[in-house]
């Protein structure tokens, strides 16, 4: 986790020496902090040191709904780009994004932390929070997967086989896979498909 981490701040930290100016650089910088200062936080707690199992999952929470408000303003601005500078996308975006800094606050309310020898941290959550998330992030992510999917077979009507190249080339892939990740994860966090483990999905999406 330390070492993904670390090579991300770097690669990020390259590409935005050479474009300080791109939005989607930025957004993907603040995600590689929050995860290095989260690592930083986890090795200090296994030393003793000042930190907690409480200060670690609050971090993480907290790092996950920034992480993705960045992830979709991302999503966002590459399809506001490629439909042409529709405003429509930004209005529609903008509220949803924002709530989801909601959910680190519901949870912090709602929900408390054990530490056990044999589990760790753990944190209990009532589970309307589940479907609060789910309502947060999955009405977005279907709207990005519905542009992204739009774009991909109208390239493909236009260009043929070589469809897929050009969408890799204009980073469309990545934003449909991206998209595509986000709301399977949302799919499957509703689902519980490995019960009380399922919470790992949103650090596995972050």
């Amino acid at each position: 986790m330390t070492y993904i981490e670390l090579v991300n701040l770097f690669k990020t930290v390259n590409m935005l020496k050479a474009r300080s100016r791109v939005l989607a650089l930025w957004c993907c910088l603040i995600p590689c902090l929050i995860g290095v200062f989260t690592v930083t936080i986890f090795m200090l707690m296994e030393l003793g040191i000042y930190f907690n199992c409480r200060h670690l999952v609050w971090t993480i929470l907290t790092g996950i709904s920034i992480s993705n408000v960045c992830h979709s303003m991302v999503l966002m601005q590459k399809a506001y780009l490629i439909l042409g500078r529709a405003k429509w996308i930004v209005y529609t975006s903008i509220v949803p994004m924002l709530s989801q800094l909601s959910y680190v606050f519901v949870m912090v309310h709602t929900s408390y932390i054990t530490l056990a020898p044999d589990i760790g941290c753990s944190i209990h959550y009532p589970y309307f929070t589940i479907w609060l998330w789910f309502a947060n992030s999955f009405p977005l992510n279907m709207i990005f997967s519905a542009i992204f999917c739009y774009i991909a077979i109208k390239q493909y009507r236009q260009y043929g086989s070589s469809a897929w190249r050009r969408l890799a080339r204009d980073g469309i892939q990545t934003m449909c896979m991206a998209a595509l990740c986000n709301t399977m994860c949302c799919i499957l966090l509703i689902v519980q498909p490995a019960g009380p483990n399922s919470d790992l999905l949103l650090a596995m999406d972050w």
